[in-house]
């Protein structure tokens, strides 16, 4: 009998645990950068393209092509903006198999990091490696930089990308398909994007 074993279990100790790893917590503005970051992967992952990019200040500085996480950080360390450093965020794509090709970090990733000017980088948890774990805290720690793994939920990511249409025979049941709407939204659809349209049948005469 033939036993498959993908990444996530041969290595499950090397996996990024959630939360912050050391001791530079994210402030609201690295959060932001987080956040953005995630939004623009959840997008690209779709169409299969790279694991990280890097968001400073809301702008998005590069986005990692075949060329891999340390050449990305490398091409953006020249297009750093004024003020707080930006931000590496890597997170597996949606239909990655986690047998194969996890998103990886490492001693190399905080050194590349500090040299680009970057404070911080956010990995996805539990579907990421972290190799030397104590290395990377503590080289992150004396570099001021946070390293912090995050808990991502593609499913209501993906259907926050969903849009859907109601068409309605008549007015009225455009009407009372408003009132669907609304209660959906509320109750277990509340970031769904919803277009209404009345569809009018005149019988030929």
């Amino acid at each position: 009998m033939h036993a498959s074993f993908g990444a996530h279990e041969v290595f499950a100790d090397l996996l990024t645990p959630e939360g912050v790893l050391g001791n530079i917590k994210p402030d609201d503005q690295a959060q932001l950068d987080i956040t953005r970051g995630q939004q623009v992967l959840l997008c690209l992952s779709q169409a299969d393209v790279g694991q990280s990019v890097i968001v400073q200040l809301g702008v998005v500085l590069g986005v990692e092509a075949i060329e891999g996480t340390d050449a990305l950080i490398n091409r953006t360390a020249s297009l750093k903006r004024e003020g707080p450093g930006g931000v590496l965020v890597k997170i597996a794509k949606a239909q990655q198999d986690n047998r194969f090709d996890l998103p990886t970090i490492g001693l190399d990733t905080v050194k590349a990091c500090q040299a680009a000017g970057l404070r911080g980088i956010a990995v996805e948890a539990g579907r990421s490696l972290c190799l030397e774990r104590d290395a990377v805290i503590a080289a992150a720690n004396a570099a001021g930089i946070f390293v912090i793994g995050l808990k991502i939920d593609k499913g209501n990511a993906n259907a926050d990308n969903q849009l859907f249409f109601l068409i309605a025979g008549e007015a009225s049941g455009d009407l009372l398909g408003s009132t669907l709407i609304r209660a959906l939204k509320r109750k277990i659809l509340p970031r769904v994007s919803w277009v209404s349209a009345v569809h009018v049948c005149v019988p030929k005469v």
